[in-house]
Order: C-alpha cells, then sequence, then structure tokens
C-alpha cells in the first residue's frame, strides 16, 4: 500500500513539524493526530507480522516483545502519576485567600486555567475571583467576566464600553488607535483594583513585569504587600499579616521549566514575605518563612541579605 504509506509519512511530518512550533505545558494533545498516523503504521506492521509467519505463537510472541519494549523505553518518559504540583499549587493560591477574594494575574499555565477545573468542576473556592490579566486584552472576555461575577465589571462598565469599541478593528484587523486601546486598558486594570469591595491580589509577574515598567499603576493611596503566592493590594503603611507557610506542594521527580517556574514563584514570595517580616522587626515570624523555602524549595537560592537578618 505504497500510496497510503506516503500519504500517511507526509500527514505525520507535516503535523509534527507544524507542533513542534508550539511551546506550551499542553503540548501532549497537540500531537494526538501525530499519534494516530503511528497507530496506522503500528496496525500495517503487526498484519505483516500475522502475515510473516504461520505459526500463529510466533506472531503473538513478537508483536507482545515490541509492546512490552515500547512501553518500557517510554514509560519513564512519559509517566505522570507523581505530578500534583499543578492541583496543589492552585488550591494552595485559592485557599490562602479571603473569602470573595479578587485575584489578578497572567499565570495562564500554572493557576489559571487550573482554577477553571477546580472552580467550576470541583466547585472549590467559587467565591474567588481570577482574572487574566491578558485576556482583557479580548472582547469575548467581558462577556465571561459579566456573566460570572456582574459585581466585578459592574463600576467600570464606562470604561469597558469605550475599550469594546476601540478594539473592534484591531479584532477585525482594520485601522486602529493604539494609544486609545492603551489608555481603556490600563483603566480597565486600576479599577478592577481600586473600585471594587473585594480584596485583590496581583501575581509576582504582574509586580516584576508592568509595575516596575510603570504599565500598571496602583491608585493613589495603595500599596501592595508580600502575602503568601501573590501580592495583596493594600490602603496605608499599617503591617498586614500573612497565613502561615503550612501549605504542601508535591514535585514530581521528572521536572520541566514550568516546574522549575513554580518553585522560584514560591521561594521568590517567601522571600519577599520574610523581608517584609524583617523590616517590621518580626524576625521570628521571617524565620518561619525563610525555613519554609530550605525544608519544601531545595532548589532555590536565598539571597544572602535575607539569611544575614536572621543569624
Amino acid at each position: 500500500s505504497k500510496r497510503f504509506f506516503y500519504l500517511l509519512l507526509v500527514t505525520f511530518l507535516f503535523s509534527v513539524l507544524y507542533v513542534i512550533n508550539y511551546d506550551i505545558v499542553d503540548i501532549d494533545s497537540y500531537f494526538l493526530f501525530s499519534f494516530i498516523m503511528l497507530l496506522f503504521f503500528g496496525a500495517f506492521g503487526i498484519k505483516f507480522i500475522f502475515e510473516k509467519f504461520s505459526e500463529i505463537y510466533y506472531s503473538l510472541s513478537i508483536t507482545l516483545i515490541v509492546l512490552i519494549f515500547i512501553f518500557a523505553s517510554n514509560f519513564s518518559q512519559v509517566n505522570q502519576s507523581d505530578v500534583y504540583t499543578f492541583e496543589d499549587y492552585t488550591k494552595s493560591i485559592l485557599q490562602s485567600v479571603e473569602k470573595n477574594s479578587l485575584i489578578l494575574t497572567y499565570q495562564w499555565d500554572y493557576f489559571v486555567s487550573p482554577s477553571y477545573y477546580y472552580q467550576y468542576v470541583e466547585n472549590f473556592r467559587k467565591d474567588v475571583v481570577v482574572i487574566d490579566k491578558e485576556l482583557l486584552r479580548r472582547s469575548w472576555y467581558y462577556n465571561q467576566l459579566k456573566r460570572n461575577y456582574p459585581d466585578v465589571t459592574k463600576n467600570i462598565q464606562n470604561d469597558i464600553n469605550n475599550f469594546l469599541i476601540a478594539v473592534k478593528p484591531f479584532e477585525r484587523s482594520e485601522n486602529y488607535d493604539s494609544n486609545i486601546l492603551e489608555k481603556y486598558y490600563r483603566k480597565i486594570l486600576t479599577g478592577l483594583i481600586s473600585d471594587t469591595n473585594r480584596d485583590v491580589y496581583i501575581g509576582l509577574e504582574l509586580f516584576q513585569n508592568e509595575m516596575q515598567r510603570g504599565e500598571l499603576q496602583l491608585p493613589e493611596g495603595y500599596q501592595i504587600v508580600p502575602h503568601l503566592f501573590m501580592f495583596k493590594v493594600v490602603k496605608g503603611n499599617e503591617y498586614v499579616p500573612a497565613p502561615i507557610p503550612d501549605f504542601k506542594i508535591r514535585f514530581p521527580k521528572n521536572r520541566n521549566k514550568y516546574i522549575d517556574f513554580i518553585e522560584n514563584v514560591l521561594g521568590t514570595m517567601l522571600t519577599y514575605r520574610a523581608m517584609y517580616e524583617i523590616q517590621y522587626g518580626k524576625i521570628e515570624k521571617a524565620k518561619m518563612y525563610v525555613n519554609k523555602i530550605k525544608s519544601d524549595l531545595k532548589n532555590f537560592q536565598i539571597p544572602k541579605s535575607v539569611l544575614q537578618f536572621l543569624n
């Protein structure tokens, strides 16, 4: 079946070459079409074995040996039975914040997309509003927010309406004014923080990127303090307590950059929290957060500037 062989081969190669351009944590599903092509090749291979040997015993033995070899040589690389990191990380974040809080972040692969499952399927901490900062650039996302959290968008609806008008030509690949888009986008971000009765938290990535570059500015009188997994937006300069770090994040044996990212975020936030406790003279509490890093995050390097205050 040479024509069928070439069809499968070309389809397989095109599928693989297309998919490898992506760099996402859930890329496995993108290879499904390639796997189907390989199944065709495998089926023809097994058919050939049974036609080659008249004794069915030999055919079954060879087929079984091949399947065992494939299983044994690939199992350790694809086994994810011990991967609980994303579940633990997501649930720990949701559990750490106050009731009816709002979380503004764009940790899609690590927290936002898992939160969709745990909140809407398992009904875990559905009171917490999780907003993806990057999705706020898309018109369809506001329909979702309005449907799920009408109170969150109510006070900034005028800015949202203006943004939706400005983003329409952009989404249609027409001429658009980027300055107007950015203006209302930033007003929406600021409004989500100031025009709400909810406790607001922002992700580490917003602090290190958007806030450092001045793209996200807090309303006057507000500041952020390191909480546990996120920064909490507060008014005034008073000391703000945080939960004790009694969470448990399970890390798998087979690590990748996504697992390393979560460990780095955890270590960085706990370090920020320890520095915050030191600033207010609460050395014993600072030691508690540093000891959590030492016990759970073996690969994270604690800054010497923090350790010198705790010796």
